[in-house]
């Protein structure tokens, strides 16, 4: 289960950077003095994948504004430990070497659509209401896991179709690649999409998602894309 800190110790035990030099300055007993004391859930220590928490949060209990991320928390953390080791190890290194300060952000916000991955920040986005009706339904996980079937394909460019930027934002190539991935790992995308498409309105979204989005019925039957060399 994903554990609060608070915002020094993220600083300290995890090497996070939080983006205010003040902040990582001062004590957690000044901070909660100042009023300006954060929270964080730690998802994984080792992969840097956290999430702030609402204020009025403490260390010992939520307040009720903090639900829907603790909801979130639970669904990603979930997810994370649904992926082989190998993947999670490739997708850390990865994050490593190339990620804004070595990690990923996992983030709760008003975007436009119900989840997403940004290969250029490397940002996990989700919507506060799809997460919520994600959650009601039993699909927050898959939703989760189709995101990281996105995340996983960025390790492997420039041989995935989420990179091609001559490709619109939610190009079959890019959905099928994502959740072939996420069906090899054991997430339900049949039941994603079929949650997605009676939620049309509500998710923010203006027409269905085919079939053709979850790969060939035959996993082994799937053919990633090669960039052509330069």
């Amino acid at each position: 289960m994903a554990k609060i800190v608070t915002g020094p110790d993220l600083v300290k035990h995890l090497g996070i950077k939080i983006d205010d030099p003040f902040y990582g300055a001062k004590s957690a007993e000044e901070l909660a003095e100042l009023g300006a004391l954060r929270f964080y859930y730690v998802i994984d220590t080792d992969a840097k994948l956290f999430v702030e928490a609402e204020s009025g949060c403490s260390e010992t209990e939520l307040s009720s504004e903090d639900a829907i991320t603790r909801t979130f928390v639970d669904g990603f953390e979930a997810a994370w430990g649904r992926l082989c080791k190998a993947c999670r190890n490739t997708l850390v290194t990865f994050w490593r070497a190339n990620a804004p300060d070595s990690h990923p952000s996992l983030e709760l916000a008003d975007v436009e659509l119900a989840g997403g991955y940004n290969y250029r920040d490397y940002a996990f986005r989700f919507q506060r209401e799809a997460v919520k009706l994600a959650q009601e339904a039993g699909v927050l996980v898959d939703l989760v896991g189709h995101e990281l079937g996105h995340s996983w394909w960025h390790t492997q460019q420039p041989n995935c179709h989420l990179t091609r930027d001559d490709l619109p934002p939610q190009a079959e190539e890019k959905e099928a690649e994502a959740n072939v991935q996420a069906r090899r790992w054991g997430f339900d995308m049949k039941r994603l999409i079929n949650w997605a498409n009676k939620n049309l309105a509500a998710l923010g979204y203006n027409q269905p998602f085919p079939d053709s989005f979850l790969g060939p019925d035959n996993l082994d039957d799937f053919v990633p894309y090669t960039a052509p060399k330069k």
